[in-house]
């Protein structure tokens, strides 16, 4: 599980492609969620039951929650318990252009978990990433380096300078889109688990995992709109059956932000996409 999360970590963290946060122009978003002078975000969650030939909402409980400042260069995420007292918190610090310079997790208390800075190129391309203790010690650091044009390569290190793995990204772009490939190696050389990413231009994202000896472990296919809203995630067996589908509607307000958000998920025994839950987003501008 950890292998597969430094894999697409590092697809995210070298190519750049999915962003925490962008400022662009005089319009600033949150990923494809928010967009405009965002201040606060309520996220409410609820799940969908059918009572005879209608699904109905369910009790909304309190989630997420989301505080930004006037110039959009801190950013609190909180997250919570069922009652409604904060589990942990993620403060994140932008820069100018919306990129992600620091991360800090903390507890339901405030107290830190674990710091994360982000160091970058003069192109804006991610170099390094560190992550430091709750005592302000190293817990472990990326290291990007790019030998060669369509080539990097990601060296993973142990709080005690020790190697602890290393990923190498290949990525190519072609008409109509681009192509993504990072292959993981344990400590002695040897592959540990290779991912295929192929991007069609047009919202298709389809992304190929596969086991050491190459045989498909798993195949996921997500499909975006053109503002980069997330309509559509499958993931599939080496058999081609599908083991999660799931669709999404939005409604959204003057802004550009989603303020309600249906979600479907694949029922195998009834072969359609049955609706699950609801999400609501109460948002506060300045």
């Amino acid at each position: 599980m950890r292998r597969r999360r430094f894999i697409a970590c590092g697809i995210i963290l070298v190519f750049a492609f999915l962003t925490l946060a962008q400022v662009k122009n005089r319009t600033r978003r949150i990923g494809p969620g928010l967009t405009g002078p965002v201040r606060s975000v309520r996220i409410e969650r609820a799940s969908l039951s059918k009572k005879g030939n209608d699904y109905v909402e369910g009790q909304r409980v309190l989630t997420e929650t989301i505080l930004l400042d006037p110039q959009w260069r801190r950013l609190e995420w909180r997250y919570h318990n069922p009652d409604g007292s904060v589990l942990r918190a993620n403060v994140v610090t932008l820069d100018a252009d919306g990129d992600q310079i620091e991360v800090s997790e903390n507890n339901g208390e405030g107290g830190l978990i674990r710091k994360v800075v982000f160091v970058y190129d003069d192109r804006k391309r991610l170099n390094e990433s560190v992550t430091y203790k709750a005592d302000g010690t190293l817990h472990h650091r990326w290291v990007a380096t790019r030998p060669v044009p369509g080539k990097v390569e990601i060296g993973t290190y142990n709080g005690d300078g020790s190697f602890r793995d290393r990923a190498v990204n290949t990525f190519a772009f072609t008409k109509p889109g681009e192509k993504y490939e990072s292959s993981v190696y344990n400590l002695d050389g040897s592959l540990s688990q290779k991912t295929v990413l192929v991007a069609d231009g047009k919202g298709r994202v389809e992304r190929w995992e596969y086991k050491p000896d190459g045989s498909l472990l798993a195949r996921f296919v997500d499909t975006r709109d053109s503002e980069g809203f997330l309509i559509e995630g499958a993931e599939y067996n080496a058999d081609g059956s599908i083991r999660r589908k799931e669709t999404f509607t939005r409604e959204f307000d003057a802004q550009g932000s989603w303020i309600k958000e249906t979600k479907s998920e694949w029922d195998a025994k009834a072969g359609t996409l049955v609706p699950t839950a609801i999400t609501h987003q109460i948002i506060t501008y300045y």
